[in-house]
């Protein structure tokens, strides 16, 4: 059993440098890879749950996907605060 797991661990390395070579090739991950603090496993995973950044029209298109969209909780002549909303795709807004 613990042999296994580690050849599990080995395979799971070697796609992960697989995915990491394929998308050093986009420029997703040119603009990504500026961000501090952002790594390779972030950036696969974000690209993998949005897609290409051309499958958008709008930047508010994925902060919207995102759950990075602000709302407003108004009601009559009480004007609220805005905050960003808790929507959106549970992985891409965490």
């Amino acid at each position: 059993m613990v042999r296994r797991y580690h050849q599990l661990e080995q395979e799971i390395d070697s796609i992960t440098q697989h995915l990491v070579k394929f998308v050093q090739t986009s420029v997703e991950y040119e603009w990504l890879s500026t961000v501090p603090e952002l790594g390779d496993t972030t950036i696969i995973e974000l690209l993998a749950d949005i897609g290409s950044f051309s499958h958008y029209e709008d930047p508010h298109q994925l902060m919207k996907l995102a759950g990075l969209t602000l709302r407003e909780n108004s009601s009559g002549q009480n004007k609220g605060q805005k905050r960003i909303s808790k929507r959106g795709r549970r992985k891409s807004g965490s």
